[in-house]
């Protein structure tokens, strides 16, 4: 379908997006697969379960323009939905990370934010929900219910997520796509109001709070794209299973850009990475530039070696966030025409970057990555 030229004047998230909707309704956005299945998103799909969702947040469940509403869930369909939801409907979304057992870094980046609202998903095995269960003084089989927290008091609504059916709670897209409810977009949203709050991993202390407004997450997608050599101006179908909420996986990119992102479902996953699931889907896709750490990386090797089949090399493999040495390096090359290894931060965005292209320039690392 080739590439999408969006014009600056597109300057906030929901123009973005209703610009997709009437240019390129089809156009696949996002594709999620789970055990083989495969689920792909369109303009067309994506925007009107996002704004049932946002009118429930503003018509129903009692938010207003600017609340902040922190968001738990995994890679699935439903994160896509419930944080485009959140931004439709005037709000702000919160990157919401638990990474301490007692949960003070959540509450901490909660009280900190004045953080509402809660998208959980009531299950026992999700960490978010075994945290924060015991807080919740509402109806736990409904949508949407009340909490209490004295550590972080204006924090008083969840809004639950499941795909199962428990009392008056149904699975949520189901819901949202046979509801009467209306499609919903907060008109007044402008370039300068806030998009996103990024929270921080917490490596050097308490995570911190990142805020980031339209303008910066426009920004912040054009240079992610600027980083890449797409000289042949291929149309990218890009293989990133990052976290949604994170800078350098943030869904929003996609509506900026427009190019096609496959990722895992994660929304009811459990145990390790498997290297099968990650390369097939690569593979069925077709996907020219991909996103991998090095453990994925391994577990893909181990799954090729397993299969003995011969591959075909995607163009691009970006990677960074962790150290890297030849070995990564050289592994790298065996299944990609070229590296980008990209370093960043969370506050500042991408500070450096490089691209490898043969093993040859392997040895140029030999101080930096012994």
């Amino acid at each position: 379908m080739g590439n999408i030229y969006m014009s600056p004047a597109l300057d906030t998230i929901p123009k973005r997006i209703n610009f997709l909707v009437e240019n390129y309704p089809d156009r696949e956005l996002f594709v999620f697969y789970q055990g083989g299945t495969r689920d792909p998103y369109t303009p067309k799909r994506l925007y009107p379960l996002a704004g049932k969702f946002a009118y429930r947040l503003r018509q129903k469940y009692g938010f207003q323009r600017n609340d902040v509403i922190a968001n738990t869930l995994p890679n699935s369909p439903e994160r896509l939905i419930t944080d485009l939801g959140i931004t439709l409907a005037g709000c702000v979304c919160l990157n919401a990370q638990i990474l301490l057992a007692d949960g003070s870094d959540f509450f901490q980046c909660s009280k900190n934010s004045r953080c509402r609202g809660i998208v959980l998903q009531p299950e026992e095995d999700v960490a978010a929900w075994r945290l924060l269960k015991s807080y919740v003084t509402g109806d736990v089989s409904s949508l949407v219910t009340e909490l209490s927290c004295a550590s972080t008091p204006d924090l008083t609504s969840a809004i639950l997520v499941s795909r199962k059916s428990d009392g008056l709670r149904k699975p949520l897209l189901e819901d949202l796509r046979y509801s009467d409810d209306e499609v919903f977009v907060d008109s007044t949203i402008s370039p300068d109001d806030l998009l996103y709050i990024f929270t921080t991993s917490g490596s050097t202390g308490y995570s911190k709070l990142v805020p980031r407004t339209h303008t910066e997450g426009i920004a912040l997608a054009a240079n992610m794209q600027s980083v890449r050599d797409n000289s042949a101006n291929k149309e990218v179908v890009l293989f990133s299973d990052r976290l949604l909420g994170w800078p350098v996986s943030f869904s929003y990119y996609t509506y900026c850009i427009g190019e096609k992102r496959v990722l895992l479902d994660w929304f009811d996953a459990s145990g390790a990475i498997k290297g099968d699931e990650l390369w097939e889907t690569i593979c069925k896709e077709k996907c020219n530039i991909i996103c991998l750490f090095p453990l994925e990386l391994s577990k893909i090797l181990e799954y090729i070696a397993t299969t003995g089949k011969t591959i075909s090399k995607v163009h691009t493999l970006a990677t960074g966030a962790q150290p890297l040495n030849k070995s990564h390096l050289a592994s790298m090359l065996s299944i990609a025409e070229q590296i980008i290894v990209v370093y960043g931060s969370t506050e500042t965005g991408t500070m450096c970057s490089g691209t490898i292209n043969s093993k040859s320039h392997l040895f140029l690392l030999t101080n930096i990555a012994p």
